[in-house]
């Protein structure tokens, strides 16, 4: 193979003998693109030393440097993911340690009070609730919306008191003492139908929802509602 960029090796001053190993793509006749590893030497000069040709071999590595792009890729979406639980985790830690502190002080409303607005400054969110568990006469539990912020007044009336049995994230987490993220409005209403609204009357785009317990025993939980179109990380 006659290599005919012979300007490159002149500027690179390649001596005779001396293999230069290179990597470059070539678009194929089907209109894709390949990568070759190329390695070159000089063949012939003229008399007055000059380079007139070069020889060289190319090897078709498209697989490989296909593979290395997608090995990389897999990494870094596994370090992005990562770092998104480690974040996730001392968020909740946070919310955690401010329940915590609060175990004891005050009424609890005044507590909820105070839980959303750290919450919500924590999760970087305006909207935040919380709703404690409590005993109804039939010995049912239910949720008391026990403190709000940011959200719709007419929604927080209709749910100042519900059922700890509905299909909702505050019911979930309780049972499970573990957040729980809903990332996207297409999967808030998929989940939950019955809340379809919340997300076509106020713009929510995703939810993070958190129980709140301290010494091993669950009280309530809370959520934050997003608004701005940004997935919980």
């Amino acid at each position: 193979v006659v290599h005919r960029n012979l300007a490159r090796f002149a500027a690179n001053g390649v001596r005779d003998g001396e293999v230069v190993e290179s990597e470059y793509r070539m678009r194929h006749t089907d209109g894709r693109w390949r990568w070759f590893r190329g390695r070159d030497l000089v063949f012939t000069r003229d008399a007055d030393g000059r380079i007139r040709e070069v020889l060289g071999v190319a090897q078709d590595v498209t697989d490989r440097i296909e593979a290395e792009r997608e090995r990389e890729r897999v990494f870094a979406e596994a370090h992005a993911a990562r770092a998104a639980a480690e974040r996730a985790a001392d968020r909740t830690a946070r919310l955690q340690r401010v329940t915590a502190s609060l175990a004891g002080l005050l009424t609890p409303e005044t507590i909820a009070t105070l839980v959303v607005a750290e919450g919500c400054a924590a999760v970087g969110t305006p909207h935040g609730a919380v709703g404690l568990l409590v005993d109804e006469p039939d010995g049912r539990r239910a949720f008391a919306l026990a403190a709000t912020q940011g959200g719709d007044e007419a929604a927080d009336a209709e749910w100042q008191r519900f059922s700890a049995e509905l299909p909702i994230p505050f019911a979930e987490v309780v049972r499970t003492r573990a957040p729980l993220a809903i990332a996207t409005a297409e999967e808030y209403r998929a989940r939950l139908p019955f809340l379809a609204g919340q997300v076509d009357g106020c713009g929510v785009t995703g939810t993070i929802v958190v129980p709140l317990e301290t010494e091993g025993r669950v009280h309530g939980a809370m959520s934050f509602d997003l608004t701005d179109g940004r997935a919980p990380d």
